[in-house]
């Protein structure tokens, strides 16, 4: 996982926030922003693995009757 600052303390106030982001209320310069774009990178989430088969299956037979999954659970390998 990329850089991210330590949790605030309960009794941090805005200004000791703003602080240690390393910057103000009025937010941050177009070139300050652009800097810590090519630094840290684009403000997004990471993306979520794909589910595994067995859970693929759960959720399709979770969606579907029991009797359409009830066979594949019993069918010989």
């Amino acid at each position: 996982m990329g850089w991210a600052p330590e949790a605030p303390s309960t009794g941090s106030s805005r200004l000791e926030l703003l602080r240690r982001l390393d910057t103000g209320p009025r937010g941050l310069l177009e070139s300050e922003a652009e800097a810590r774009l090519r630094l840290h990178g684009e403000n997004t989430l990471p993306l979520r693995p794909p589910l595994s088969w067995p859970r693929r299956l759960a959720a399709a037979c979770a969606t579907r009757s029991r009797w359409s999954c009830s066979g594949w659970a019993r069918s010989p390998r």
